[in-house]
């Protein structure tokens, strides 16, 4: 994770708001967030539709999918960020 921590070290709570948000996804919505997981802290559109060989108008159904689900957050300069709960 970003800031060095294991997923091993967030609480039980903290492990099924994860799970909770990414149920139900697409599989080209997972292939895309594996995509730019391997990204450290922002993916660029050019890369992810380069990466993905996808259409655009496939990959941008995708990530409006993810924008909405609140999983990631898009910059004017179409650079995408993912969004981590906080703790409470």
């Amino acid at each position: 994770m970003k800031n060095g921590k294991k997923l091993e070290s967030f609480n039980v709570k903290l492990k099924e708001i994860l799970n909770t948000r990414f149920l139900g996804i697409s599989k080209g919505a997972q292939r895309v967030l594996d995509i730019i997981s391997m990204f450290y802290d922002k993916a660029p559109y050019e890369y992810i539709k380069l990466l993905s060989n996808m259409e655009d108008d496939e990959l941008l159904d995708i990530l409006d999918e993810l924008i909405y689900k609140f999983i990631l957050t898009e910059t004017k300069k179409k650079i995408y960020f993912i969004n981590l709960p906080t703790k409470s």
